[in-house]
């Protein structure tokens, strides 16, 4: 597999600095989040994450098409243990009603999440949500950690997962089923992917959750279905990991009229031809 360039459009730069400044600028927590389905909107796109139960975000409707089927995250402390899910969530706030962030807190960490939705124009097809990740050790010694993010887009699209110069994973890209969909890690915040794997939703889930000591293989990396990342890390004393990414969607038409669907192919083709051109600097 060839490695990725670390280089990212300058809208998605934007949409990561959105998600550091809204990280940095909360500094206190409001809402329990037992049982409560929160409900983002901006622009032409609406986005609902569940943040009680491991379901995750489970849906992104962008101009009336819903993409996402389902996209959770995971951790485990114990090697050799099984994925635990970060909800139910402690506490949330939600300054504005394209933006949440969500707090799971332990004696000996806490994970905040923060989501940021970008809505464009109606009928654009377009769509993107900025992502991060802090989680904080807050013991004096260091803590070994494992974090899983867990992806099952709608329309059995063909996933295809890039690695940097160095072996991590830091993209995924989407395409088929009526949409293009391109996921970017910001690696001059956050580190790439130590770990990943493509394979049916429920497969995955399954070994995440009830394999012990369940790491992704690295091998099966292209394909249809769900996929999942896994970062390995131990975290200094009283540090953190922050993982910083991007989502972005493009090409989504609802029902398109036959004249159209050969400019969503070229759409999809020309995404393409671009991904695998920045894999083979």
């Amino acid at each position: 597999m060839k490695s990725t360039s670390n280089s990212s459009s300058g809208s998605r730069l934007a949409g990561w600095l959105a998600g550091a400044g809204l990280a940095c600028g909360i500094l206190s927590f409001g809402s329990s989040a037992s049982a409560q389905i929160v409900t983002l909107t901006s622009g032409n796109s609406s986005s609902q994450i569940d943040l009680g139960s491991q379901t995750g975000m489970f849906n992104w409707i962008i101009d009336g098409v819903n993409v996402l089927n389902q996209q959770s995250f995971f951790f485990r402390t114990n090697p050799a243990g099984t994925g635990t899910s970060i909800s139910p969530y402690s506490s949330f706030t939600q300054p504005t009603a394209s933006s949440v962030s969500a707090t799971y807190i332990t004696p000996s960490f806490n994970i905040t999440t923060v989501y940021n939705l970008v809505g464009q124009a109606a009928g654009s097809g377009t769509s993107d949500i900025a992502e991060q990740i802090k989680i904080q050790n807050n013991t004096a010694a260091p803590l070994p950690f494992n974090f899983f993010q867990f992806a099952n887009f709608a329309g059995n699209g063909i996933v295809e997962l890039g690695q940097n110069s160095h072996g991590f994973f830091n993209e995924a890209f989407i395409s088929g089923g009526g949409l293009v969909v391109t996921e970017n890690l910001d690696t001059g915040i956050s580190p790439g992917a130590d770990k990943g794997q493509v394979g049916l939703a429920g497969a995955i889930l399954g070994d995440i959750t009830g394999t012990p000591g369940f790491n992704p293989d690295n091998t099966d990396t292209t394909g249809p279905g769900a996929w999942v990342l896994e970062w390995q890390r131990t975290i200094g004393a009283n540090s953190s990991l922050i993982i910083s990414k991007d989502l972005n969607a493009v090409g989504v038409a609802p029902e398109p009229p036959a004249w159209s669907l050969v400019s969503m192919g070229l759409v999809a083709l020309g995404a393409l031809r671009h991904y695998r051109s920045r894999r083979g600097k």
